[in-house]
Formats: structure tokens, sequence, C-alpha cells
């Protein structure tokens, strides 16, 4: 896919920047260095479909985890299929984006302006159903190649640009973020599951979304790298069956005490004058 019509001195240097990159190969180093736990730069800034310049910093508010995907806006291969599986997923979700999680999408193409942003948001807002508040929580946003490089850098993100056909290449994946900004999950591809995916934003926000039920499910559950999703662990389905019982032993105790505060025990009616008084023993 072309890139755009734009400066051709800037096209120049990001072609010599990544020819370095790329060596004999297309695909040569394009893969994703898994760096879970480490933290993403979030002083870099980038410019959003609205033209307004914003730090990763203001997406990352201590609460909501943060999904992350990094591909280019005029691709219209392995990218479009990346985005078209997130709207898919996010239709599939209960969690609402916007509300509960919120997701980033950045280009890795500098010659992207906001307008491109503007028009690939509104294309794939269309696609997501079921997520009143998409709008607000779906980011699309480009930036400069020294704060792409920066990211990429920092996620594992190796990609390159191909002279012969002028596009980029890279690995296909979103990432899943905690709300300090760490590496939690990689799900690579372009097809995501609904039930790996809510599994890790309960445990990327530390039990901040989700009901009790279902942060008692991600306890029963455990990455299982060799097939890239979530499996049960037998010993954690016991603990959570115990924390349920439990649960449920004290919303009984709790239901019977306040049932008993809102109907007291009447005292003993007194025998009435001349009538027999009944201390328990047969008449």
């Amino acid at each position: 896919m072309n890139i755009g019509a734009g400066a051709q001195t800037n096209s120049s240097q990001v072609a010599a920047q990544a020819l370095a990159q790329s060596a004999t190969s297309p695909t040569k180093g394009v893969y994703y260095e898994q760096k879970v736990n480490h933290t993403i730069p979030l002083d870099l800034t980038f410019t959003d479909s609205r033209g307004q310049v914003v730090a990763l910093r203001q997406f990352f508010d201590g609460k909501h985890p943060v999904i992350l995907v990094t591909p280019f806006y005029r691709c219209k291969a392995g990218c479009t299929l990346e985005l078209q599986g997130m709207a898919d997923v996010f239709s599939k979700l209960k969690y609402k984006l916007g509300r509960d999680f919120t997701a980033l999408t950045i280009s890795i193409n500098p010659l992207e302006p906001p307008q491109l942003a503007a028009q690939t948001k509104e294309g794939y807002l269309k696609m997501t159903s079921n997520q009143p508040y998409a709008a607000e929580g779906w980011h699309f946003m480009v930036g400069t190649q020294k704060n792409i490089q920066a990211l990429a850098q920092a996620t594992g993100f190796h990609y390159n640009y191909n002279l012969k056909y002028q596009q980029f290449v890279h690995p296909t994946g979103i990432l899943v973020l905690t709300p300090q900004g760490r590496i939690y999950r990689y799900f690579f591809g372009t097809d995501y599951n609904p039930s790996d995916l809510k599994i890790a934003l309960i445990k990327a926000s530390q039990n901040q979304i989700g009901s009790p039920i279902d942060q008692i499910i991600a306890i029963c559950c455990t990455w299982n790298p060799t097939t890239g999703h979530y499996g049960v662990v037998i010993q954690r389905v016991i603990v959570g069956a115990g924390t349920l019982t439990v649960l449920a032993l004290a919303g009984v105790i709790g239901g019977l005490f306040y049932w008993e505060k809102k109907h007291p025990k009447l005292p003993p009616i007194a025998p009435k004058e001349g009538e027999p008084h009944n201390a328990g023993g047969a008449i």
C-alpha cells in the first residue's frame, strides 16, 4: 500500500531509517518481543483524531485497563484485520469501552495526518455494536517518527519498511496494559477471544472491573503460553468454590439477621384471669 503523497523529504528520511532496520529481507526482524511487566513511557505525546496533542499519561487513570494496537491507517492487510478483530471482540464484551476500559490505536506511519485517523475511527466505530461510549473510549492517533519508535521499543514491537512495496511490515496483535501503563498481556494475530480478553482486563485492572463472580472466575484461570489462551486450574476452582460458599453463607446469615431485626419476637401473652396457665405440661 502506497504511503501518502506527503513531503518527499520526510518520506526519504523514513525510508532510509527503515532500510537500516529491514536489511535484505522485508520480514527480517519483524516480531513481537514480549516485555510483560515493563511500563511504557507515559510522557510520549501523539496527535489525536481532533488534531490535539495528547500525552499517553492522560489515558491511564490508575483504575481502568488499556488496550493498545499499533497499525497504520492506509494498510489494507493485517492492520485492517486487526482493527476489525478489535471492533468484533468489543461488540461481544459486556464491559463498556469508554467506561470500563480504554483502547488506543496509534499509527506507525509518521506521514499519516490526524484527518486520516479521524476517518479511520469513524469507520471502525460503525462496526462496533453494544458499545454506547466507544467514541469516548477508542482513541485513534498519529505521531512523530521519534515517539513512534520510542513506543515500539518499549512494547517490543519490531517492524520495518519495505522499500519495494512502500509499506510497513509489522507483527499483528494487541496489548493489554494495566491502569498504570504496565504491559500485562499480549494477544497475537487478528482474531481475539472475548473470554480471554475479559479475563485479561479483569486481571490487569487488579479486580477493579467486573462483578464478584467474574473476578472469582478470573482467579480460577491462568494463562497458557503454549495455547495462547486462559485455562482453568483445578486447584483454583476449589479455592473459588470455597470462596463462593463462604459468600453464600454470609449472605444467608446476613439475611436472617436482617429478617430478625425487621420481625422482632413478640412477648408471650399472659393468660386471662380465670384461664388455666399451661407451663408446658399436658392439660
